[in-house]
């Protein structure tokens, strides 16, 4: 096991900018351009951009369900809801200049807005449709229009150089690697063919991947005995090298035989790795049951976890 000892207890939630806690915004709702020194979020029935000193610069109104900065193109991307049927997707520039929209129907997907998230030079939309998992589609301006190229139930996790974009479903275990301009793949990997997916006989379900480097992959998996388990893999062979924990949260046997672990998610977040922590506490009485989640939060430096698992390997390699 590779015990990862450089993650420090922070008192917030690392998705949230240091200060965004003021404005009262959950992290979907928030985002910021670091470059430009801007910093967007959606209040009740608008838009809001702020610079740093957390002085207005401008808004607009509407019911809007999430944005994105794309710092490359210097523009603003926003899904505004125009009906229960149907939605818009705009994109401003930062001096308040509306490029250009299209609307789109909502139901499309049959799910919830989820992301809007940038990807090189478009955003990539996404849904949560439950038990039917995700659906989502890249958006890109092409003479001033907006041309959206669906993606359907996979989701868009980072772009990894150039014009690359990873991408995985978590229904199907697997994931690949598509060209950000047409998403064309060019590489796919089904996590099913692994020898540790096999050793864990359906206790194997992909929930996330971090890029460490062109060759290695911090994936997590979830399943309802394990819960949540991270583990280094090697994305050119296409083999797990280990299973990676923090220190003082080491995965504990249960009960019943299972080992499980308490670090429900690591997201990369501003050069960071944050870890969360979740403990369900049930307090049952005589009147009522009440249902508690205790949540805690960790970050590294990336540099530093990478270069720590990167070592761990090749002295594993080594041995």
């Amino acid at each position: 096991m590779i015990i990862l000892n450089d993650f420090k207890e922070v008192n917030f939630d690392p998705r949230l900018i240091p200060g965004a806690e003021k404005f009262g915004k959950s992290p979907d709702k928030i985002d910021f351009d670091k470059n430009a020194a801007l910093l967007g979020c959606i209040g009740a029935c608008k838009f809001e951009l702020f610079n740093v000193k957390k002085e207005l610069i401008w808004e607009i109104g509407g019911d809007f369900l999430h944005f994105a900065f794309v710092p490359g193109c210097a523009q603003i991307w926003l899904v505004k809801k125009t009906s229960e049927l149907a939605c818009e997707l705009l994109v401003y520039d930062y001096e308040r200049n509306l490029i250009a929209k299209e609307e789109f129907d909502a139901l499309r997907s049959e799910g919830a807005l989820v992301l809007v998230k940038p990807l090189g030079a478009a955003v990539a939309v996404e849904f949560d449709c439950g038990a039917d998992g995700f659906s989502g589609f890249l958006a890109r301006l092409e003479n001033g229009k907006i041309k959206a190229l669906p993606y359907g139930e996979n989701v868009f996790l980072s772009l990894l150089d150039g014009d690359r974009a990873l991408f995985m479903s978590s229904s199907k275990n697997l994931a690949f690697i598509a060209r950000a301009s047409d998403l064309a793949r060019l590489r796919e990997i089904n996590f099913d063919q692994t020898q540790l997916a096999r050793d864990l006989d359906g206790e194997f379900l992909l929930n996330g991947i971090i890029p460490l480097s062109r060759s290695f992959w911090l994936v997590t998996s979830v399943s309802f005995a394990s819960g949540y388990r991270h583990y280094v893999f090697d994305a050119q062979n296409l083999r797990f090298i280990d299973e990676a924990a923090i220190e003082g949260f080491l995965p504990y046997a249960q009960e019943w035989g299972y080992v499980r672990s308490e670090i429900t998610a690591l997201k990369l977040v501003e050069g960071k790795i944050a870890a969360f922590w979740d403990k369900i506490i049930k307090n049952v009485t005589k009147k009522n049951k009440e249902t508690q989640i205790i949540r805690r939060y960790f970050t590294a430096d990336f540099a530093d976890v990478v270069a720590q698992i990167l070592a761990a390997v090749e002295l594993g390699d080594k041995g």
